[in-house]
């Protein structure tokens, strides 16, 4: 039985890396441990993971049928089997050379792509080029036939591209959808939408993920094999397959190379993709299991003509030409670039022609396959397009989608440039988490604390230097009246809050983020947490309320009891701000839950005056009484009595104090007034600490004694 052609290259490859991979040498083998992902397929990971997944397929106009996956739930919505949310805004993700869409869910839920992008809002496409695992189908070829594997990049850029898009419109009812591509994932997007601007323009927002086009400049690897004339062995090999998904890379070296010794299946990886240590590699088993997912020999050679030339065109499918004497002789029988292109040589892509879509670069300073100097030249080719970011990590070219941190890295600020040119119904809108922060801040609080902050924030010559003490018929002729002062900053909390939408263009309407009409507790019980509420009477009779996170996630999640002792840490929030703060993002982007997965018991601290602590025993919001305070009175009142009642229920000596912003103010003062407080604090993190170089002696200006109380902090009086 011959051996197939696949099969012969990866020898080939092997032997390569054999010889320019270090061998690294293990202390000891362990036994080999199975993840439960491993061998899992897109729709079974997406399904273990908790969210709803449909399964689409889309014909070519060249009768390639592929395979696309749907998410169009959040987390929540997947788990309450409630109906997604109307409208979602559309995002289309695909992948790089022999990757599938397996890329965009192969890590947890905070860590891969299509499951962020669900849980912001998003209606989640995943694509799979042709020859992939997951579209290897034809209306009249079987992947049996040559016919079949006749496709390079090219035909993905002319034919894939144009048909998931148009469906993915036709199925969400869309004028325009973001599109977000990996590695070839963006070199046929660069080509397709030079050729295509109708298609260009509907896409709101392009992000490219180690964007590839120009290849001159590769891993050493790969450009000895190209510059020995690679495309030439795969022609030699004749049209076909090329590393298929089979049981001998899932088999042997998923389940037991990688298991058994997953730093050498690393470091043969960043031997071709660049070095790395943001990947978790007891994962690479997983990984593997569905990568390599399998291209065509053709494709192949198309990457290595490019190499090779420091080109990007189109297919070169040569000519045997006699040239003499200025003439070239060929005829179409033997010059094929001839008959299908009209010329000796295939014609160049003309990124020059590209005005849509709006882009945005996400580099890899360690990428040995999208490289700086390739990436300039793309650069430098698209005259007329708009790039609006530039983003460069330590990444390799795996680590866009294989990152543990790339949520961190470069997500977040994907979905920020994502948000600000979404389609709902024919509009451009804005969207971002900033109809949620509005919903939350800014939190009121009296208009004399405000005033005098904000007096203080405005007047940089009171930070400056020493200036006279105030006097108080000063401050009152200056303060306007009461009603006036409660407008004033009222209309000043309102375009602050509103200035990030206003600045963006006019006439946008902000779409309905999941976690947009969540109270603070639903949003800490959406993300998996079990959260109490306590109430906390002061001594000047102002009752607060403080939010208790006892539990881990999984503790939340197995319905256990909280561990016993955990250390306890208390937080406190800024000026015109609430516990709400501390809960706003992910999972492991908010300190409350990152503090709470690391075992503390967590308390979130709400100041009087602000959404969560509207509370008195005398007098309501409506009066004139309840409203007068200031941060003396949350420095010596309501900070004692929050510390004293965490250590109070949890039974514990001590706690751990962070404050953001005011949080640090009122630290300062109540500490410097109260050392036995003080005491009872063993670690205190000030978030931006606020005080002021000048610390005023009149009690509404300032609140603080003589006295320094922390080291690296000075107070001048």
């Amino acid at each position: 039985m011959a051996i197939p052609r696949s099969l012969a290259l990866l020898l080939a490859l092997s032997t390569v890396l054999l010889v320019t991979t270090p061998v690294l040498a293990e202390e000891e083998v362990a036994e080999a441990h199975v993840d439960p992902d491993d061998g899992l397929t897109v729709m079974e990971i997406v399904q273990a993971r908790g969210y709803y997944v449909e399964e689409h397929k889309v014909t070519t106009s060249d009768n390639y049928i592929l395979t696309m996956y749907r998410l169009p739930k959040t987390y929540k919505e997947s788990q309450q089997n409630t109906s997604a949310a109307a409208n979602k805004p559309a995002v289309y993700l695909i992948h790089g050379l022999l990757d599938s869409s397996f890329t965009f869910v192969c890590n947890f839920r905070n860590q891969s792509l299509a499951f962020v992008l669900a849980d912001a809002g998003y209606d989640v496409w995943l694509g799979n080029n042709r020859g992939t695992t997951w579209s290897n189908q034809h209306v009249e070829y079987t992947t049996d036939d040559d016919e079949y594997w006749a496709f390079s990049w090219q035909e993905m850029a002319l034919y894939d591209m144009p048909a998931m898009l148009n469906y993915v419109l036709d199925i969400t009812g869309h004028s325009t959808l973001s599109y977000v591509g990996h590695s070839e994932g963006t070199m046929q997007a660069f080509a397709g939408f030079s050729v295509n601007q109708d298609l260009a323009k509907k896409v709101s927002y392009f992000g490219a993920l180690g964007p590839v086009a120009y290849l001159g400049h590769i891993t050493p690897v790969f450009e000895l094999m190209a510059k020995t004339y690679l495309d030439k062995l795969f022609t030699a090999l004749g049209v076909g397959a090329f590393w298929e998904t089979n049981w001998l890379i899932q088999g042997i070296l998923a389940k037991y190379a990688c298991a058994f010794v997953d730093q050498a299946c690393g470091s043969i990886i960043n031997a071709l993709t660049g070095p790395s240590d943001n990947v978790n590699t007891t994962r690479l088993q997983v990984y593997i299991s569905q990568t390599p997912a399998g291209t065509s020999v053709k494709n192949m050679a198309h990457f290595a003509q490019g190499i090779r030339d420091n080109t990007y065109r189109y297919y070169d499918y040569g000519c045997s030409c006699v040239r003499a004497l200025g003439l070239s002789l060929c005829s179409k029988l033997i010059c094929k670039n001839k008959a299908v292109y009209g010329a000796f040589d295939p014609p160049d892509w003309d990124l020059g022609a590209i005005t849509y879509p709006r882009m945005g670069f996400y580099m890899g300073s360690d990428d040995w396959l999208a490289t700086g100097t390739d990436i300039s030249q793309l650069r430098a080719g698209l005259t007329s397009a708009t790039i609006l970011t530039d983003q460069s990590v330590e990444y390799n070219h795996l680590d866009f989608t294989w990152g543990y941190n790339a949520n961190e890295l470069i997500y977040q600020d994907l979905l920020a440039q994502i948000a600000k040119y979404v389609d709902v119904g024919g509009r451009i809108i804005f969207l971002s988490s900033n109809e949620i922060l509005i919903r939350h801040m800014p939190q009121q609080t009296s208009a004399t604390l405000t005033a005098f902050a904000v007096n203080d924030l405005l007047s940089f010559s009171n930070l400056r230097s020493p200036a006279k003490d105030p006097q108080p018929q000063d401050q009152a002729s200056s303060m306007p009246p009461r009603r006036f002062r409660t407008l004033m900053f009222f209309l000043l909390g309102v375009y602050v809050a509103l200035q990030p939408i206003l600045a963006v263009q006019s006439e946008v309407e902000a779409a309905v983020d999941p976690d947009a009409g969540l109270t603070t507790t639903q949003v800490i019980q959406a993300r998996g947490y079990a959260v109490m509420t306590h109430k906390v009477t002061i001594a000047d009779r102002y009752v607060l309320t403080m939010h208790r996170l006892p539990k881990s996630y999984a503790e939340s999640q197995s319905g256990s009891a909280a561990a016993a002792n955990k250390p306890v840490a208390c937080m406190q929030h800024g000026l015109l701000d609430s516990f709400y703060t501390w809960v706003l993002n992910y999972r492991n982007q908010s300190l409350a839950f990152i503090l709470a997965d690391l075992g503390y018991d967590v308390w979130l601290g709400n100041n009087r005056g602000n959404t969560w602590s509207t509370e008195h025993l005398d007098y309501t919001t409506n009066d004139d009484e309840f409203w007068d305070f200031t941060c003396e009175d949350m420095g010596n009142c309501d900070l004692p009595a929050m510390i004293n009642y965490a250590l109070s229920v949890s039974g514990r000596p001590m706690l751990s104090y962070i404050g953001h912003s005011e949080g640090t103010t009122q630290a300062f003062v109540g500490f410097s007034n109260n050392q036995e407080l003080a005491k009872v604090v063993s670690y205190f993190g000030a978030f931006t600490p606020v005080a002021g170089r000048e610390l005023r002696r009149h009690r509404s200006w300032s609140p603080w004694p003589k006295h320094t109380w922390t080291r690296g902090s000075r107070f001048l009086v």
